[in-house]
């Protein structure tokens, strides 16, 4: 077993930057992720994505996720982790999420480290390091310097 930063598995990115609100539109050609689609054992609600047209293009390099990301809350009370495991055509998670995506597969399952994301010992440091303003947050930073265990590829897949 051995130890890393964040960043040096996986590469970080913010959700989606709108400028400004985002309207549902049924005939839409993008699905938004937001932290509401959760319910509270993680799994995401399929039926309340909302579809929305975007009011300019979107860099779907950038924003678009896939099945093995992980979003983690960067807003609010608890910065839970979400592995997103259902393929969504055309899905952008929200800029209330941070959207993290490993570097090398093989190495570090990723339901794996979603589960590690939520154990008591990294939810302490987020929250010991979180910015108190309207709104807590955890900046991009302290998400990528977080200590991530890393035990052998086959007690990683026995605990996820």
């Amino acid at each position: 077993m051995y130890e890393v930063k964040l960043l040096e598995i996986a590469n970080v990115r913010v959700g989606y930057q709108s400028r400004g609100r985002i309207e549902e539109n049924l005939d839409g050609k993008f699905t938004i992720i937001r932290s509401q689609d959760y319910d509270k054992t993680g799994n995401i609600r399929i039926d309340n994505l909302m579809s929305f047209t975007p009011t300019s293009s979107i860099d779907t390099e950038k924003y678009l996720v896939t099945v093995d990301d992980i979003l983690v809350q960067a807003r609010g009370q608890s910065h839970l982790a979400y592995l997103l495991k259902t393929p969504i055509e055309n899905a952008v998670a929200s800029n209330a999420f941070y959207i993290i995506r490993l570097k090398e597969q093989g190495k570090v399952l990723p339901a794996y480290l979603a589960w590690y994301i939520n154990q008591p010992k990294v939810q302490a440091y987020f929250k010991r390091e979180q910015v108190v303003s309207t709104i807590l947050f955890i900046s991009k930073a302290v998400l990528l310097n977080a200590n991530i265990r890393i035990p052998p590829i086959e007690t990683q897949a026995k605990i996820s």
